[in-house]
């Protein structure tokens, strides 16, 4: 249902024109869109690359290789992520099945998270475009009014500008346009609630997997702190993981904050001007742009600036315990 509302363009307002602001607007955010699911994926590949190929050939070429293959807890040293396994793999044919079951999942997540991450795009960026359709239409209200009142009265109906809000004619062109928008609004909020279902999966995964990869960055850096290359290898998982979270956190605050611009868009027309038929339809588009669209992942987690800033704090807060840690050790 998600696709087919995107297909079907979420709302057509009826042969009415469509305005260069319009064409750029659109334009503007597809290529943001591009942009951020070229840009994601890079950065998740990137830091795969330098894991498992860049940080152990930093540590060979600066001779701070790990001499030792386990750790008193029977972690394994030798691979790329130190992982505790129920056999010994620091040689032979066992070494190469370990490390080829690190790539792989290595691989499975990159996919897995630039995916999620870029349908995630793809959906936001649609509803953006259609908020920010609504906000121009809902500014053009008077002119679209004039332009339908032409349309559908011709040039033998002429209007005087001085007492519009008094013809009957023009008010029910008004009405009719209002009606639209309430429509192109209520579409709005059934893509938000589809769009909902489909990815509060993903939303989750990027929190959750964010949360992973910094506790094992933590541990690495904590276990193999004098090797440059494994702390090298560590900080670039975390750099592609906050990229996603961002791109998610910002583009749902977006959302949230053009809907309020729609409900100040409608207070901001001349509604008091208009007749009592009208008024109601104004205060229907008031009520229902009041509570917030939000994107929401499984647990109630919601991407937003708030989650963001719960996130950045304890990012500062990690590299403290890490130092800590290692002066203990």
């Amino acid at each position: 249902m998600f696709h087919k509302i995107i297909g079907n363009r979420v709302y057509n307002y009826n042969g009415e024109h469509i305005t260069d602001e319009e064409i750029k607007m659109s334009s503007d955010y597809h290529k943001i869109k591009t942009r951020a699911k070229i840009i994601i994926p890079f950065l998740n590949i990137i830091s795969g690359f330098t894991l498992f190929v860049i940080g152990p050939l930093v540590d060979k070429l600066l001779g701070v290789e790990e001499k030792r293959m386990y750790t008193k807890f029977g972690v394994n040293l030798v691979l790329p992520l130190p992982v505790l396994y129920p056999f010994e793999a620091h040689e032979g044919i066992k070494f190469f099945l370990a490390f080829i079951f690190q790539c792989l999942c290595a691989i499975i997540v990159i996919f897995i998270l630039s995916g999620g991450t870029c349908v995630f795009v793809t959906g936001t960026t649609y509803m953006i475009i259609q908020l920010e359709r609504l906000l121009i239409s809902i500014k053009r209200i008077e002119t679209r009014a004039l332009h339908l009142y032409r349309e559908i009265y011709g040039e033998n109906f002429l209007l005087d500008n001085n007492n519009r809000y008094n013809d009957r004619y023009y008010l029910n062109c008004l009405q009719i346009c209002i009606k639209r928008n309430i429509q192109h609004h209520q579409q709005i909020i059934r893509l938000c609630n589809h769009f909902n279902r489909v990815c509060r999966g993903p939303v989750f995964g990027v929190f959750l997997a964010l949360g992973v990869v910094l506790g094992i960055s933590a541990l690495i850096i904590i276990i193999g702190g004098q090797r440059p290359g494994i702390v090298l290898g560590t900080l670039s998982l975390i750099f592609p993981e906050v990229a996603n979270l961002v791109c998610i956190c910002l583009a749902g605050q977006y959302i949230i904050d053009l809907n309020q611009q729609v409900r100040l868009g409608i207070y901001s027309v001349q509604w008091f001007k208009y007749s009592s038929t009208i008024k109601p339809y104004m205060s229907v588009v008031q009520e229902m742009t009041y509570p917030d669209l939000v994107i929401k992942g499984l647990f109630s987690t919601t991407a937003n600036i708030e989650s963001f800033g719960n996130v950045r704090t304890f990012l500062y807060n990690i590299p403290v315990v890490v130092m800590h840690e290692l002066n203990d050790s």
